[in-house]
């Protein structure tokens, strides 16, 4: 009778064992989807920084082209560009307009 006793304490021991195992691989499992889910969502972050990093690179690109050198050297070769007329029958012909009100300049200088 003793030995019936000792055999079912064991079998209910092995029992209890079995279903704390269960519970801990069960929530062994749940950590692992929980770290697997959030290292996608962490990829998934690094490639949308990574897409709005190269975005604003490109928009930053025109950018580059208004540096003070590049500007002044455009503004030059553009002041080249233009041709002053000298000629008084290719000019303007006419009264020039009345200023009255209007801001204007007093005299212009001829840049040097």
């Amino acid at each position: 009778m003793a030995w019936a006793i000792i055999d079912q304490l064991q079998a209910i021991v092995v029992d209890d064992e079995i279903t704390r195992l269960k519970q801990a691989l069960a929530e062994a499992e749940s950590r692992r989807e929980a770290a697997e889910c959030r290292r996608e969502e962490a990829e998934t972050r690094a490639l949308e920084e990574q897409r709005l990093r190269k975005e604003a690179e490109d928009a930053a690109k025109p950018l580059q082209l208004l540096q003070f050198g590049p500007y002044l050297d455009a503004c030059h070769s553009l002041g080249h560009a233009i041709e002053v007329v000298t000629d008084p029958s290719s000019t303007t012909q006419g009264d020039t307009t009345n200023p009255a009100g209007r801001i204007c300049p007093r005299r212009i200088v001829p840049v040097v």
